[in-house]
């Protein structure tokens, strides 16, 4: 509701002044996105603090206005290193009556005018078996996108592309296509992951950190033993070794990444974007493509010749980013692309789930068919978290 005696032109000029105020960043504030950003691992606040010379609490204080702002932190989980492959599907009916199997969902999003873009974690030692019972689930007709080896996180280069006299995201797609024409071609050595077993309080620790990597390990000890429920209390102590042993010892955590929804237009898209061309054009089209805020990650095949790349692009530029790609594909960087429009208000993205590894197939199959799901992963992403009904109460 409004508050009383407020006209409909007060309610839309505050929430005008509110989206300005959420989308005002000083450049200290971008330099501490940058540097937070920068490591390959969850950095501590002290260690950030001394990288920029500033006091920690300076940091602190820079963190809060971050959350005023609707931005925060997600840790970057190197799935590879987990075993884990990604199966993607796309519906193109209706999905009003779908009873979605949630036990390893990643993506979730309802895609216009009608259907759903779905993406799932798999085990790669089971991955015919767990492929084969996700696809028994899904509608008939639905399109199997793929397995995707690798998952390619975009952390946005707001150093770069955001403009403070516009207190927004510059589109750049002529200097993202130069990028990508005049980009080195050579294909990177991809290192040979060093896999390990990751029980149950691995995986625990990991999505916590997943969905927020400044939380402390006390708080993750304390949820484990609400949740897990085991005979025997866990420690701090052993969540400790776990996290330094298994986790960070094996890099799985490789960085954080930047939450920006707030920074995005209200009419904004979510694009689902299909890729097919050489190994050498698509890793060269990911690198320049995800240093833009605009583009939040790349699914890519083993032989990276094809890529799923989501992005939340405004109404207005879509067009643009449709002659971009039409460019790349007149000069023989790219051979097919597609885009696919999804519903930005409702996307959903889950962590990796704590039981992935501890649940078989052929027990996943049977709770579905029995009517439940098993569902240990927690909601990271939403495109429910940036709401100003605030504004009218």
């Amino acid at each position: 509701m409004k508050k009383k005696g407020m006209s409909e032109k007060d309610v839309l000029e505050r929430l005008r002044n509110y989206i300005i105020f959420r989308r005002s960043l000083r450049e200290r504030i971008l330099h501490l996105i940058s540097q937070m950003q920068s490591y390959n691992f969850i950095p501590e606040i002290t260690r950030v603090a001394e990288d920029m010379d500033l006091h920690a609490s300076t940091v602190w204080k820079f963190m809060r206005t971050l959350r005023n702002r609707g931005i925060w932190f997600r840790g970057v989980i190197d799935t590879r290193r987990l075993g884990l492959v990604l199966r993607a599907y796309l519906i193109k009916g209706s999905v009003r009556n779908a009873r979605i199997l949630r036990f390893s969902l990643r993506d979730e999003v309802r895609l216009l005018p009608m259907g759903a873009y779905l993406t799932y974690y798999v085990p790669s030692a089971v991955d015919e078996e767990m492929s084969e019972v996700i696809e028994s689930t899904l509608p008939e007709g639905t399109a199997d996108l793929g397995k995707y080896e690798h998952l390619i996180v975009g952390r946005p280069d707001l150093l770069r592309f955001y403009d403070p006299s516009i207190r927004g995201i510059r589109p750049a797609w002529g200097e993202l296509v130069k990028e990508v024409l005049n980009g080195v071609p050579e294909v990177p050595v991809v290192e040979r992951p060093r896999r390990g077993r990751f029980d149950e309080i691995d995986m625990f620790i990991l999505r916590e950190l997943e969905a927020d990597p400044f939380k402390s390990l006390k708080s993750i000890a304390a949820e484990i033993n609400k949740e897990i429920g085991y005979r025997e209390r866990i420690s701090y102590i052993r969540v400790l070794r776990h996290y330094k042993s298994h986790i960070e010892a094996r890099n799985v955590i490789v960085g954080v990444k930047a939450k920006i929804d707030s920074l995005f237009d209200l009419d904004s898209l979510y694009l689902i974007i299909e890729i097919e061309g050489s190994r050498a054009g698509i890793i060269r089209f990911v690198n320049a493509f995800l240093k833009h805020p605009y583009f939040l990650e790349a699914l890519t095949t083993k032989a990276m010749d094809k890529v799923i790349v989501t992005a939340i692009v405004p109404m207005s530029e879509v067009e643009n980013l449709a002659s971009s790609l039409m460019k790349l594909k007149e000069e023989g960087v790219i051979d097919r692309w597609a885009i696919h429009i999804g519903m930005r208000r409702g996307r959903k993205q889950y962590s990796v789930p704590y039981k992935i590894f501890s649940v078989t197939p052929d027990e996943v199959a049977a709770v579905y068919r029995a009517g439940g799901d098993i569902v240990s992963s927690k909601l990271v992403e939403s495109g429910e978290e940036t709401t100003y009904s605030s504004l009218m109460t």
